[in-house]
């Protein structure tokens, strides 16, 4: 059964949503890059632990996501408090799920870092879409 048109659920679907999980996908897509790179070079190359390595990355992409996700994807012109503290808020949490989740996958699990990376990078950016949209640059 389709939705009548001009349902709430026939408008999230137009092609300005679509659209818009695009350039979150592109812009996400490097942020996440990123942060592997970043992590997997604090292991190999500074012989950091992969907790601390993908915390670490982590923070230092949070700029540069807000920056891609604020102007790129919702392309807010001018920032609010209210956005940089939510944009904050949910950066530190997934922060602490990604640290859990690396230290789930390499310290109970037995797994190669490189395998909790990957799931911190699938997962994250997933929840942040749905977060960031509805909560972080609502369209008013």
């Amino acid at each position: 059964m389709t939705p009548p048109a001009g349902s709430k659920r026939d408008e999230r679907l137009t092609q300005s949503n679509l659209l818009r999980l695009l350039r979150f996908a592109i812009a996400g897509g490097l942020a996440t890059f990123l942060h592997f790179i970043l992590t997997n070079i604090a292991i190999a190359i500074l012989g950091l632990s992969p907790v601390l390595s993908t915390s670490g990355a982590y923070l230092v992409c949070v700029p540069v996501s807000y920056l891609l996700q604020s102007r790129f994807t919702f392309q807010v012109k001018h920032d609010t408090r209210t956005q940089i503290v939510k944009f904050t808020f949910v950066s530190i949490s997934g922060l602490l799920v990604s640290a859990a989740v690396m230290r789930w996958a390499v310290e109970n699990q037995g797994l190669p870092y490189w395998a909790g990376a990957a799931v911190v990078a699938a997962a994250i950016p997933l929840v942040n879409f749905i977060i960031l949209s509805f909560w972080v640059f609502i369209k008013k």
